[in-house]
């Protein structure tokens, strides 16, 4: 695994691990809706790497307010070629911790972090798997090729239409650059490449299509964001919080989009 080893991984935590984390980081801590949420509900666990200025800028902590679009994945993307407000999660620690990397190594360097989110896993029943290897290529391709205006270059088939409705979807990651997927000839699109483990096996993103299907679980999700470097500095959790509430302007703005 790439990165450091002192990150404390959420997802192979103790159910009384993680609501200890909890109390020693939060007021009014409800420990007992913790341990619910720990221990019932087999939360799902999904990452997010990069700098972390742009991470912990979302997270408001004296007021519990969590900023959503900080989040938000700028189009085009792999799954939506227009939509501003997406918010795209990873399934393994691993890559989130090579684009932490990246955002380290990068010219200029950023501070590094990793932002793990745990939520739920009945609330993920809505996600439709984009495990066919034709439906995928056609989706990205679609999404990722846009004219100077930012509109897709050709009519989406029928199944990526069906595809853009969807509220979740979950599938494997594009390997190549915006750039590199625009040069393609015309029909290229059994060219596109899938970015893939240590282990061989193909990386996973979870994407939240409508934003406010993430929204509204917000107050059941924990978050802790972890500060990571690859030049000597211990790992550390930046903060951990429960129950955020979102910014009543921002929920208004998804409500209208």
């Amino acid at each position: 695994m790439l990165g450091p080893d002192g990150i404390k991984d959420i997802a192979k935590m103790d159910p009384r691990e993680g609501a200890a984390l909890l109390e020693a980081h939060i007021e009014n801590f409800d420990g007992e809706a913790a341990m619910t949420m720990w221990l019932q509900t087999k939360p799902k666990i999904l990452y997010k790497g990069g700098a972390r200025s742009r991470f912990a800028a979302a997270f408001h902590p004296r007021e519990n307010k969590f900023e959503v679009e900080v989040l938000f994945s700028k189009a085009p993307t792999d799954f939506h070629p227009t939509c501003n407000q997406i918010f795209y999660f990873g399934e393994e620690l691993e890559l989130a911790l090579k684009y932490a990397w990246w955002a380290e190594n990068r010219v200029p360097a950023e501070a590094a972090c990793v932002l793990q989110v745990a939520l739920p896993a009945s609330k993920m029943s809505e996600g439709v798997y984009v495990d066919d290897a034709k439906r995928w290529e056609r989706l990205v391709w679609h999404s990722r090729r846009v004219d100077s205006h930012g509109q897709p270059l050709e009519a989406a088939p029928d199944t990526v239409v069906s595809l853009l409705n969807e509220r979740i979807l979950v599938g494997p990651i594009c390997g190549m650059s915006p750039h590199v997927v625009q040069g393609l000839p015309r029909g290229g699109w059994q060219r596109l490449t899938k970015i893939r483990l240590s282990n061989n096996q193909n990386a996973t993103q979870v994407v939240f299509m409508n934003p406010r299907t993430f929204v509204e679980r917000c107050e059941e999700i924990l978050w802790v964001l972890s500060s990571v470097s690859w030049r000597g500095n211990s790992s550390q959790d930046l903060l951990v919080m429960h129950g955020l509430r979102v910014q009543p302007l921002n929920v208004g703005q998804i409500a209208a989009s």
